[in-house]
């Protein structure tokens, strides 16, 4: 597998490794983030690579517009150096029967080693890319070759998969070929929704582009206190009225939504990424038993109320979403049960078999 993100902190990565290993796969990951060097995590052989990032906190105010100048430059720098460290890492370990490339800026590299080894690629979108919002000066031309580029490596793979319908369906069209859908569900807890909730619950990145601003604005109207848990970054003031958590394990997160019983998947609206997201929180909230207050977004929007397992807020408004809380709390233990209804659908064990059919693994566990 090859990730370029933080393998420890990427929920996705994890639950497949830990499903392929369990059919009997020896599975290597090639990522960013964690401790230095090598790790055994989940049953697989995860080596990490370092690329140092600046501190917004101290860079000067007059690097502000040259940054944004030359972001997509020093994006493209980036890629072309995990390419680098990943290829020299993975030509040490290799061959392997299967390179599987979680999203797109790794793409190039694992349809290359494909080729190299003989291997069949797995192509895996986490999120519609090309649809998403990308801070810095327009590069219309680079995004343009990008697209070209997907489609042309993409044709090679295995398989396609990505994480919602409404992805798929952007991607099959763009891609021109079929795409798999192998969702952000993931395991049931064993946890259990409080009789009435304490708190409303954000379990993610604590920054911008997350609609969280509009979220605590309503603290003052909602009837429970908001707690985020999570890393912090710049670029997001947190009111004193709003509780903050630091990021922690997975067992801890969990602790603090079955404590607080709902969970806020807010997102701006905006790019056409997120009309078709579906948020590792929602299934998260979703695992843990307890209802949400989401973003009315078309793919949210669809699974929320398709389920009725929570309700929905107008992107932007505090008003609205301090009135979809509002609503959750005072009817707690209908949406409680509408979330043990949906749990039979909305979980890994579900979406994990189609995962394992990619693979041709199914059989070794049926």
């Amino acid at each position: 597998m090859l990730v370029k993100s933080d393998v420890v902190h990427d929920s996705r990565v994890r639950r497949q490794v830990r499903t392929l290993v369990k059919a009997g796969a020896s599975v290597t990951v090639v990522g960013e983030g964690g401790p230095s060097g090598r790790l055994l995590l989940d049953g697989a052989d995860v080596f990490f690579l370092h690329v140092s990032k600046e501190s917004a906190a101290t860079r000067p105010r007059w690097i502000k517009p040259l940054r944004w100048l030359l972001l997509p430059e020093y994006r493209a720098w980036h890629e072309r150096r995990y390419r680098s460290n990943a290829r020299t890492i993975a030509l040490e370990l290799g061959p392997f029967d299967f390179v599987h490339a979680h999203d797109f800026p790794t793409l190039s590299l694992g349809h290359e080693l494909a080729r190299r080894w003989g291997s069949r690629l797995v192509y895996d979108s986490h999120e519609w890319w090309r649809g998403r919002a990308r801070v810095g000066r327009p590069d219309a031309l680079h995004r343009k070759w990008q697209a070209h580029l997907e489609r042309k490596l993409a044709a090679d793979a295995e398989a396609v998969i990505t994480v919602g319908s409404e992805v798929a369906a952007l991607l099959s069209e763009a891609l021109e070929r079929r795409v798999v859908i192998v969702r952000n569900t993931t395991e049931l807890r064993c946890t259990t929704a409080p009789d009435y909730p304490t708190a409303i619950v954000y379990p993610g990145r604590i920054g911008p582009g997350r609609d969280l601003e509009s979220v605590m604005l309503a603290v003052p109207d909602m009837p429970v206190a908001l707690r985020l848990i999570g890393k912090r970054v710049s670029g997001i003031t947190v009111p004193d009225n709003v509780g903050v958590l630091p990021e922690g394990t997975a067992s801890d997160v969990d602790a603090v939504i079955a404590e607080g019983g709902i969970v806020a998947v807010p997102l701006e609206a905006g790019p056409v990424n997120h009309d078709v997201a579906l948020p590792n929180k929602l299934f998260h909230a979703v695992a843990c038993g307890v209802p949400v207050v989401a973003a009315d977004l078309p793919a949210l929007r669809d699974i929320v109320t398709r389920h009725g397992i929570g309700e929905v807020y107008t992107p932007g408004s505090s008003d609205s979403f301090a009135a979809a809380a509002s609503k959750v709390v005072e009817n707690y233990q209908l949406y409680v049960e509408a979330v043990q209804a949906a749990r039979g659908e909305l979980n890994w064990e579900f979406d994990s078999k189609t995962l394992l059919t990619v693979y041709g693994l199914q059989e070794v566990i049926s």
